[in-house]
Order: structure tokens, then sequence, then C-alpha cells
């Protein structure tokens, strides 16, 4: 398998696979956090790379269903792995996430979202029905039944770090849909900078898009923005005074 996929795996530039596998693939011993995991599988940046170089790191998903009747099949042959059926949002216990409520297909499981906003607008936008129709789901007459709520578990970074002992975080990757910038400021850079931050930007405002930016930059990322997310990598000269800082 792992042969198999250095000879014929060669992710488009306008996936962040292909950023990650550019500068990170040579290197050994990569630590990561995936936040909005889902199913682990289809869509997903992290798989293949997990795969072909043995990555260890710890990925959240907070949909009850998808993380035990998906995440955890597929990733419990990965003893280098660690699931967690939560979601990271600062300075919150519990929260309510709204997702499809007529199907558990990836498709509908993709467009969980914290802001019912986002998902009222897929809905509005004709989206929602389109799928549904493409993926052979039976819609409910009731519009106002096509969306559900659920409260789920919310931790922090420095609780999963402290709790599972992260000795470092070379990849962040995020896919909250609509949640994402919230989500990077919250990280503590103070103890880690990871050399990528992959993220989705398609369903933040322009205002949240804008501040994310600025906060990245002026944490010394340089950005790469692709159609539906972004690529935040740390110049090499930025990771060596950070690991400097890190030894006084």
């Amino acid at each position: 398998m792992r042969i198999w996929l250095y000879l014929t795996w060669h992710p488009s530039p306008q996936k962040p696979e292909h950023y990650l596998k550019k500068t990170l693939g040579s290197k050994k011993n990569i630590w990561f956090i995936q936040v909005g995991a889902n199913d682990g599988l289809i869509n997903d940046p992290l798989i293949r790379l997990i795969s072909m170089y043995n990555w260890k790191g710890i990925l959240l998903e907070p949909l009850p269903h998808v993380f035990q009747h998906q995440l955890v099949p597929l990733h419990k042959k990965f003893h280098n792995l660690t699931l967690v059926q939560a979601a990271i949002i600062p300075n919150k216990e519990t929260l309510c996430i709204y997702s499809i409520e007529f199907s558990k297909k990836r498709w509908a499981t993709g467009l969980s979202t914290f802001r019912k906003d986002i998902l009222e607008q897929k809905i509005k936008d004709g989206y929602v029905e389109h799928m549904a129709q493409k993926h052979g789901d039976k819609l409910p007459q009731n519009r106002e039944s096509w969306i559900k709520n659920e409260t789920i578990p919310i931790t922090s970074f420095e609780k999963l770090i402290t709790t599972y002992h992260i000795p470092k975080v070379d990849v962040l990757q995020i896919d909250t849909e609509g949640l994402d910038a919230e989500i990077i400021k919250s990280f503590p850079f103070h103890h880690f900078k990871p050399e990528i931050i992959s993220f989705e930007h398609e369903n933040l405002s322009n205002i949240e898009k804008e501040s994310c930016f600025e906060f990245l930059s002026k944490h010394g990322y340089h950005l790469t923005i692709l159609e539906r997310d972004a690529i935040a990598i740390m110049p090499l000269h930025h990771q060596k005074k950070a690991q400097e800082s890190d030894c006084e």
C-alpha cells in the first residue's frame, strides 16, 4: 500500500495534501492535531500521509454516530493515533452542533456545523436538495425538519496536549464549517508553533478571513490561499527562532 502511494499519488496544488506532502513528506516523527475529522477518509487531507509516513496524532470528531461507526472502525488499526469524540471551542464546556437530520451519508455529515446560519444558507441555496437527490436521499416535505441539533462535549488544545502527552505539533488541520478562524486563535502558539496550519476559509466572512490571515502573518506564517482552503506555512528561519525560544 505504501509503495503504491509513493509511486502513484501526486496531489493537485489546489489541495492541502500537496503542501503537506511537499513540506513534511521527507521528515520523520511528525505529530498532528486534526479538528473536525469526520469519517477520516472522504476528502480527508491526512489519511494518505498517515498511511505513507506513519504520522502520529489526535483526531477530533464531535458527531457521535460518525465517530463511533465511521472514524473509529477506519483508524483502529493505527496504534499511533488517538481518537477523541469532542470539539474545540474556546471558553465552552458543551455546545450545540447542527447537522442534516434525514441522512447520515458523508455529503450530509460533512455539512455539520456549530453555526446554524451556514447550514440554513446551504438549504436556501438549493445545495442540500441537490446533494440529497444526487445521493438518493428522500427529502422530508417539511423543510424545518431538515436540521437537527445535538449537544456535544468540548475540549481545548491545552487539555489535549496535557492529557495525551503530545511532545510537539507539526501540523494543525482544521475543518469545522465556519469556526476555523476562532479555533486557530485559541491554539497555544506560546507553547507550540505548527510548521503547517491547514484550514477551510470557504465558510468564513470576509472580516473573519482578513482577521485570521493577519493573525497568522503576525505569527510569522506565509499563506497560500486555495479555492476552499488556506495553507499557513512557517518558514524555516522562523522555525529555528521558535525552537531557540523554547529552549530558553
